[in-house]
């Protein structure tokens, strides 16, 4: 991991940090409607507003990624289940 330079820290809001996040992420249409925003309260952090941007970013990534590959589970499971057999007496 590169150096990160502390000297250009300074004080973000959070919840601008999500908003840019949410606006310049590349989201395809059918991802944009599963990622919904509920950001009602804010805070400030002293750090890089890139960084968390970037984490934001990853996180995001990181979701969509786990929800396709549950869709994908889920399917292939739902298409093997079948009736237990019932055992003899």
């Amino acid at each position: 991991m590169e150096h990160i330079d502390k000297s250009d820290f300074a004080w973000h809001s959070a919840k601008q940090c999500l908003l840019q996040m949410m606006e310049s992420y590349p989201f395809t249409a059918q991802e944009k409607s599963k990622v919904h925003l509920a950001c009602e309260d804010d805070f400030e952090f002293f750090g890089s507003e890139p960084l968390l941007i970037f984490a934001l970013s990853n996180l995001v990534k990181n979701s969509l990624y786990a929800m396709k590959a549950a869709e994908k589970a889920k399917s292939t499971s739902l298409s093997r289940l079948r009736r237990p057999s019932t055992p003899s007496r």
